[in-house]
């Protein structure tokens, strides 16, 4: 969508362009515009006439204008938009229905053939209703954060470390344009030096100012803005519309950050080639040469950077900043262009100006842009996220056509968290745990399935579930995180699968059933990545002793003080002493962490325990099993959690004491689950 709405600007310049040349064409039939070398020519009619032109085309173009903004008014804000910028949430309801008021709202998981019920086992063995559609205790979230408050933008852009994506967005789009626009985007000089083939001896002295072709100096202005209208079209508009043209049938098919990243690279390439070519061919009759070489770089740069800078800050940021920073990002554009538009008619070389007719300094300024799209691939590479699941090729094969090369998008909600979310929660560092003991077999069996080659291919995916359940596809997936333990913390903690799992499910029944599933072979490879992307990040969740614990929503509804900001109970134990321990939230230091919990666990500390902790582990029977983890973390909320009651965790900062004392768990709790993991897939993988 963000593509066809972006090739609405070379198709403008394209038509703009048959405009003017059909409106002088038509001048032309009735006033023999040929006879105009002056405006003064004819009386006078000559500069009359040629100044209406313009005027026809800003009419005509002042149209679809109109048309644009007669649409925007019949257009609601978004849904989201509602929701998470002017916290309306009955108005987000009404504007989300009336978007999708004519089709069916998917129901469906993603990547698969067809939808799947999710069976879940009885204490006793017996077959239980499926899952779907008992009233949720559902998972409490923070409250909306304050649109540009502060606190947000200190969280969002530098805790979070989201700076890195503006920065990244706002300087490949400033680099882009220096060159885009560098290039003239159709100036005039710029085109009649590329189609000049006379000899520097040939070319005479001073033209009128509206005549760019100094090799033509007797040119009429029906000749001057004939051959500038035929050249545009040729050299711009045509490879311009056809790069946006192609990047819209392939969007969906390519990773968006390695193809913005590699489309700079062949920019660079190609800027030096047309560079070097340009000596060699200037005012001579290989002069083509150069024409083609710059329409090819029109054409990659609607393929490439000139409509992905325009649409990957749309994909990247949150809802209440998408805007703002997408500003950000254009205005460096602009930035870029002005810059270049300032400086380069102030360019000499070799004691000429590019812009004179006998230099050969364009040459430079190619090789010059060269260089910048090199750096545009720096920045592209390094601060821009990833925007896509990547797909296996066994996927692939068993899609339908053309789907199965598809790469699935990573929804708003995961790229609008930032790092915290998208690279290191505690389920991602229980990955990594697991990635360090898993065998040989079950890690080339996992990377087969997920088609993931890379050392982080459980890390990778580790949070698809939490991103899954917030899509209207995947909401059904919301109660299999958790499982509300209806005990009476501090004084007594249990968990009962009869109790405290109700139809909807809960997260031992979830374990249970994407074991059987991912066991099953005969499902489609979809739906098995789905059993695998879930146990890696339930096997985390449930180690975590607030989602085994209904009080207060799992702790979600208990205001605490964590170092001097307001949070809830389960944030703390989610991310904040995780983080508190770790030192940060970027993968690479999730990596060093669990580096140091699988030294613990095969030489240190947890040497001793980690037998223990796979003790009667059983994909037989998953929901025993997953039902003693279950256990095991709940106990830690009457004893380490809140063994003091709600009422003492509410009266003190909990990132001094608290966090000290419940360091030791919130370690142990992560190296078992990891280590429990890998045993767990091994099992699966072994059985298979």
């Amino acid at each position: 969508m963000m593509v066809a709405v972006f090739l609405m600007q070379p198709l403008g310049q394209f038509m703009s362009q048959l405009v003017a040349y059909g409106i002088l064409r038509g001048y032309n039939n009735t006033y023999n515009l040929q006879q105009c070398h002056h405006p003064a020519d004819g009386d006078g009619q000559c500069g009359r006439v040629v100044d209406s032109i313009w005027r026809w085309v800003a009419g005509v173009g002042a149209i679809p204008a109109l048309i644009a903004i007669f649409f925007r008014f019949q257009i609601e804000d978004p849904g989201l938009y509602d929701l998470d910028v002017k916290d309306e949430g009955a108005r987000a309801i009404r504007n989300t229905l009336m978007v999708y008021r004519y089709r069916r709202l998917p129901t469906e998981m993603p990547d698969q053939d067809s939808s799947v019920e999710m069976e879940q086992v009885g204490p006793d063995g017996e077959e239980c209703p499926p899952m779907n559609g008992r009233d949720l205790r559902h998972e409490h979230e923070e409250e909306l954060p304050a649109q540009f408050s502060r606190a947000d933008i200190k969280d969002y852009f530098f805790t979070q470390g989201n700076w890195r994506s503006l920065a990244g967005t706002s300087m490949c789009w400033f680099l882009l344009d220096i060159a885009f626009y560098g290039l003239g985007m159709g100036n005039p000089s710029t085109l009649a030096k590329l189609w000049t083939y006379k000899p520097d001896d040939k070319i005479l002295g001073d033209v009128p100012s509206w005549n760019p072709n100094a090799a033509r100096p007797d040119a009429s202005i029906f000749d001057a803005l004939h051959d500038n209208a035929i050249q545009n079209l040729t050299t711009v508009c045509i490879g311009s519309l056809t790069g946006c043209f192609v990047l819209l049938l392939i969007i969906d098919y390519v990773p968006r950050k390695q193809f913005l990243t590699y489309s700079f690279v062949w920019l660079a390439v190609l800027f030096f080639v047309t560079g070097g070519s340009f000596f060699a061919v200037f005012h001579n009759d290989f002069h083509a040469v150069s024409i083609v070489l710059v329409a090819l770089c029109h054409f990659s740069f609607n393929l490439g950077p000139n409509t992905l800078t325009f649409l990957i800050p749309a994909e990247i940021f949150p809802t209440r900043y998408r805007a703002t920073c997408h500003g950000i990002a254009a205005a460096a554009g602009k930035l870029g262009s002005v810059i270049v538009q300032a400086t380069l008619p102030t360019w000499k070389i070799n004691g000429m100006r590019v812009a004179d007719p006998n230099s050969s300094g364009l040459g430079w300024v190619f090789i010059t842009y060269g260089f910048v799209m090199a750096l545009g691939a720096v920045f592209a590479w390094g601060w821009i996220p990833s925007l896509q699941y990547y797909r296996g090729l066994d996927a692939a094969a068993r899609a339908p056509a053309r789907e199965g090369l598809k790469l699935p998008s990573k929804t708003l909600e995961v790229l609008g968290e930032g790092l915290v979310r998208a690279e290191a929660d505690g389920e991602v560092i229980v990955a990594y745990v697991a990635t360090n003991f898993v065998t040989t077999s079950t890690k080339t069996y996992l990377q087969s399935l997920l088609g993931d080659t890379s050392a982080d291919y459980l890390a990778n995916v580790a949070n698809w579930a939490d991103s899954y359940r917030s899509t209207t596809a995947g909401a059904f997936s919301a109660p299999f995180h958790y499982i509300d333990a209806l005990d009476s913390p501090p004084s007594s903690c249990g968990v009962s699968f009869s109790r405290d799992c109700g139809s909807s499910g809960c997260i031992v029944g979830a374990i249970s059933n994407y074991t059987s599933r991912l066991l099953t072979t005969s499902l489609a490879t979809s739906e098995r990545q789905i059993a695998a992307k879930m146990l890696v990040h339930f096997l985390g969740d449930i180690g975590q002793p607030l989602h085994c614990e209904n009080l207060d929503v799992g702790g979600n509804s208990i205001a605490v003080t964590y170092s001097g900001s307001s949070t809830n109970l389960h944030t703390v134990w989610d991310t904040k002493i995780p983080e508190h321990i770790s030192g940060g939230s970027s993968k690479s230091i999730a990596k060093t962490w669990a580096s140091s919990l699988t030294s613990e666990i095969n030489t240190g500390s947890y040497k001793s325990s980690a037998t223990g902790w796979v003790s009667g582990l059983s994909i037989a029977n998953a929901q025993s099993s997953a039902l003693i983890w279950a256990s095991e973390s709940n106990a830690q909320v009457c004893t380490v959690v809140m063994p003091g009651g709600v009422s003492a965790l509410q009266s003190v900062d909990l990132s001094g004491a608290y966090t000290t004392s419940a360091t030791p768990t919130v370690k142990l709790q992560v190296a078992k689950q990891g280590y429990r993991l890998a045993k767990w897939l091994d099992a699966i993988v072994a059985a298979i």
